[in-house]
């Protein structure tokens, strides 16, 4: 029984919705921010590259995410130019496990912290279950 827990996992319905005050080195960015999702080192997705939004950037991007039985967390990490802006570890109790429907849209907002563990910026996005499947 234990053995067909281990290759169960979620799938997660992720929309990386926008961002807040992002900066490198004190100063707010001017354009090509980039969110990336992860579950576990094979569990990723990303947004496009922001052009516009500079410290402010809008993706509005949706994708799927599988989300394996034994993660506890997910990490978000806001990229500019390839330079980490900052990240979140959002604990999956924060969406399952609680008294809602399973299917249910969880709207979340989480500060981004730098390398040095500095808060820079937000991150805000929804995360809804969308199934349990086998691997």
């Amino acid at each position: 029984m234990q053995a067909q827990n281990i290759n169960q996992q979620r799938i997660l319905e992720i929309n990386v919705i926008s961002a807040e005050d992002l900066r490198i080195d004190g100063r707010s960015i001017k354009k090509n921010a980039i969110a990336y999702v992860r579950s576990d080192p094979s569990n990723v997705g990303s947004t496009k590259i922001d052009k516009e939004g500079g410290s402010f950037p809008v993706w509005d991007d949706k994708f799927d995410l599988k989300l394996p039985m034994h993660a506890r967390n997910l990490v978000v990490q806001v990229l500019c130019d390839k330079k980490l802006i900052g990240s979140a570890t959002i604990p999956t109790s924060d969406f399952i496990g609680d008294y809602t429907p399973s299917s249910y849209l969880h709207f979340l907002c989480y500060r981004l912290r730098d390398q040095r563990g500095v808060c820079n910026g937000i991150i805000n996005l929804s995360v809804r279950v969308k199934e349990l499947c086998s691997m």
